[in-house]
């Protein structure tokens, strides 16, 4: 089962409200959120915490869990030995994902998830990250925009859930029919609906996940 939280971030927090949500969760997120310079990006950030911090509450009953949160060398959010999550953020919106599997074989690399807005670019400008068969996915498509945040969502989605990050490049493995192989290892890509304007997948070891999606507020 897959569970899913997300939330807007259309309105900065007012500084109470700012102040208690930075409270409640630990040092090493706290300085990183507070060098960025944009607030929606400090919100964003924050928010993802919080999102984290209530799925390891409320779906495994774990208080005070997010202060065993450490970080990869690839920079993936973990808890050895424990849950597995995935948070991503574009624009105004923030995902939190969580793989409820009790049987893992591998705890940095189950679960992934990127979420974009689409904003009009020049798809060509980034053909040098897909393949060959990705680019003429995206240049036969009746909307050539929408089929370039599918294929980059899904990649993006992929190599967060294999958990080496870009130090895979984007254009060394391919997203076909929801799926992609990375040196022997298959993942799946699933497509979910959250916010109005964004495209957005997850990438999981199994076929036909389960998905529960919900709205959060803080």
């Amino acid at each position: 089962m897959v569970y899913v939280f997300y939330t807007l971030n259309t309105i900065p927090f007012t500084k109470d409200r700012w102040d208690r949500y930075l409270s409640e969760i630990p040092d090493l997120f706290r300085q990183k959120i507070l060098k960025l310079i944009r607030w929606e990006d400090r919100q964003n950030s924050l928010t993802g915490k919080l999102l984290l911090k209530y799925g390891l509450e409320n779906l495994y009953n774990l208080p005070k869990s997010i202060n065993l949160v450490q970080v990869s060398p690839f920079g993936k959010l973990f808890i050895p030995n424990g849950p597995t999550f995935n948070i991503s953020h574009s624009d105004f919106c923030t995902i939190c994902v969580f793989n409820s599997l009790k049987e893992q074989s591998c705890i940095l690399s189950d679960i992934g998830v990127d979420i974009e807005k689409v904003k009009p670019i020049e798809v060509r400008d980034f053909f040098n990250v897909f393949t060959i068969e990705e680019q003429a996915m995206i240049t036969d498509s009746k909307s050539p925009l929408c089929t370039f945040y599918e294929i980059w969502t899904r990649k993006e989605a992929v190599l967060k859930a294999q958990g080496s990050g870009l130090t895979n490049s984007l254009n060394k493995f391919c997203v076909s029919q929801n799926q992609a192989d990375i040196n022997g290892s298959l993942w799946y890509t699933h497509p979910i609906e959250v916010c109005k304007g964004y495209i957005c997948h997850i990438a999981t070891k199994e076929r036909s996940p389960k998905i529960s999606i919900q709205s959060m507020t803080f």
